[in-house]
């Protein structure tokens, strides 16, 4: 059976709308010649996520954020924990793709690996550490898994409620404080935060 195409284009359209508005969007290092191509199809500014794949090294992720920006585009890296080798060569990262390349926001994870391959075993411990705000980064998204993550196991179902409890969410931003004190409507653990 068919409709109409004027029966179901304003429901279509709305809802298109509203996926896009509410969607992000991401590219691979490992696409990162496409940069160009992707940013044609999108408004000036865009923010593109850009995630952290296992075994590549962080300086292709710089070159990812360079060729976003270069292209028009707002860079936004995954910052993996478990999968930072070295805290300086970290550091190094994060300082050239804030000051190179205008990168003001990362979503931080705790990431895939069982174990950390470096200093940091999870997202609070780098929050924690100030490499981040120490670099200029403004705006930080914190992943969080309330079903529990199955290589990750509860660690990653509880980092939200220990961002909380332990405070380290004052190094956030002053807008991210206001959402986490502000996000009373989800009961997690005992506590209200949103996840």
């Amino acid at each position: 059976m068919s409709f109409p195409a004027s029966a179901t284009e304003p429901a279509l359209h709305a809802g298109l709308a509203e996926l896009l508005a509410a969607g992000s969007l991401e590219i691979s290092p490992r696409e990162l010649h496409r940069a160009g191509e992707v940013a044609a199809l999108l408004p000036a500014g865009t923010c593109v996520y850009i995630p952290s794949l296992p075994g590549l090294p962080l300086p292709r992720t710089l070159e990812t954020v360079a060729a976003l920006r270069a292209a028009g585009l707002d860079p936004v890296p995954h910052i993996s924990a478990r999968r930072v080798l070295d805290r300086g060569a970290f550091r190094s990262f994060l300082n050239a793709a804030t000051s190179r390349y205008g990168v003001h926001r990362v979503l931080l994870v705790g990431g895939d690996e069982p174990r950390a391959k470096g200093p940091y075993a999870d997202s609070l411990e780098v929050l924690q550490d100030g490499v981040l705000a120490d670099a200029g980064i403004r705006e930080i998204g914190v992943a969080g898994y309330p079903e529990g993550h199955p290589r990750a196991g509860q660690r990653g179902r509880r980092a939200p409620l220990q961002l909380r409890r332990r405070g380290a969410h004052r190094s956030l931003d002053a807008r991210a404080h206001r959402r986490l004190a502000a996000n009373r409507g989800y009961r997690f653990h005992g506590m209200h935060v949103k996840v």
